[in-house]
């Protein structure tokens, strides 16, 4: 009787097992951070910043350094080896291309374009990656502002010792990134995603040991 009051009150069919929710893997959510819209946006927010510093320092460049052309920083020895010496370079970063304003405007929208396209599609990059892309699109549309606005860049930072070309922060941001782009692409193979793959596997066989019907 015993049996027959068990079977009633299950209705002698088994309990379906349920099986828990399961959630993103860690490789979903890693290549969600870095490439949806976490590390990118910041990325991008950066570049903004340094668009907008860029701008500032040659802005107090054209009403404090014009007027006196060059001011001298750092000496040794008698000799000048550091200046601010205010330069309008009608060229390309550290004065190439001279006189090719239109041309320039037109590489750089599109290098803009390019690169932003690339930091926010779909495909898997490393932080590395994502960083100097952002520098390089910060240093591409700050002179690309002195194109458009005044048609020439203004530049101020001047190393004396070394008879280098006058420069400004976009030039610094531009070199900068595109030397961690090098980097990128020839010491760091993996994507960010593609490093936790080890992991994610060994998470996904113990998850498929842990819901296995005993």
């Amino acid at each position: 009787m015993t049996e027959d009051i068990e079977k009633s009150t299950t209705g002698g069919t088994p309990k379906a097992e349920v099986q828990p929710a399961r959630g993103l893997s860690k490789k979903e959510q890693t290549y969600s951070r870095s490439s949806s819209g976490g590390t990118p946006a910041v990325a991008l927010l950066v570049s903004l910043v340094l668009i907008g510093l860029d701008q500032l320092t040659k802005w107090l460049a054209v009403v404090y350094l014009m007027p006196v052309r060059s001011i001298p920083l750092i000496s040794v020895g008698g000799h000048e080896v550091l200046n601010f010496t205010y330069v309008e370079n009608t060229g390309a970063a550290f004065g190439i291309f001279q006189g090719q304003q239109l041309l320039l405007i037109a590489i750089s929208c599109a290098f803009v374009i390019v690169l932003l396209g690339l930091l926010f599609n779909k495909s898997e990059k490393t932080k590395l990656t994502i960083w100097s892309i952002a520098l390089v699109v910060a240093g591409g549309t700050g002179n690309l502002i002195d194109r458009v606005i005044s048609g020439y860049v203004v530049d101020f930072i001047d190393f004396k010792i070394i008879n280098f070309p006058v420069f400004n922060l976009a030039d610094i941001c531009a070199v900068v990134g595109a030397t961690l782009m090098l980097c990128a692409l020839f010491f760091q193979k993996k994507p960010i995603a593609e490093q936790t793959d080890d992991t994610e596997k060994t998470d996904d066989t113990e998850q498929t040991d842990d819901t296995a019907p005993v």
